[in-house]
C-alpha cells in the first residue's frame, strides 16, 4: 500500500501519506492504496475501493476489496496498525461479530466420519428433508 509523493516508508505507506493520515496535514493529497490482487499482482486503489474488516471479539483484522483490472475479490489478513492506517486514509469499517454457535454448549457424542457418510447417503434420498425431520425429533 502507497500513497503518491514519496519514497516508500514503513508498512508499504509513502512518508507524506503518513504525516497528512496522522496529523491532518495537506488534505488536497490524493490517497492511493497499493494491494495485491492475487491474479494481478500489485494493484492501486482509492480508499473508497477498500473495506477495513474488524472482529469485534478480538480485533482481528483483514482488509478487502474488488480488483479494478479483473475484478477478482481480494481479503489479506491485516495487523491493527495497517487496519488503523487504512481507517485514517478514509476507508470503510465493517465490524463483523463470531458467530453465536461457537459459545452454545453441545449435546451428545462428537461427528464421526461415520456420521458424515450416513447425512451424505441421506441428503441423496428425494425424501431427505422428512427423513432428517422424522430422525431428529425429541420423544
Amino acid at each position: 500500500m502507497e500513497a503518491l509523493g514519496d519514497p516508500v516508508g514503513a508498512f508499504g505507506f509513502r512518508s507524506s501519506w503518513l504525516k497528512q493520515a496522522l496529523w491532518g496535514a495537506d488534505p488536497q493529497v490524493v490517497t492511493s492504496i497499493k494491494a495485491e490482487c492475487p491474479r494481478c499482482g500489485g494493484v492501486r486503489l482509492g480508499p473508497d475501493d477498500v473495506i477495513v474488516r474488524t472482529c469485534a471479539a478480538d480485533g482481528a483484522g483483514a482488509y478487502r476489496f474488488r480488483c479494478p483490472t479483473c475484478a477478482t475479490a481480494a481479503f489479506h489478513q491485516a495487523s491493527p496498525a495497517i487496519c488503523a492506517l487504512l481507517r485514517q486514509a478514509g476507508c470503510t469499517e465493517e465490524v463483523w461479530h463470531l458467530p453465536a454457535e461457537l459459545t452454545e454448549r453441545r449435546r451428545g457424542p462428537a461427528l464421526t466420519p461415520d456420521d458424515l457418510l450416513d447425512f451424505h447417503l441421506l441428503l441423496s434420498r428425494d425424501d431427505w428433508a422428512d427423513a432428517l425431520d422424522a430422525g431428529t425429533r425429541e420423544t
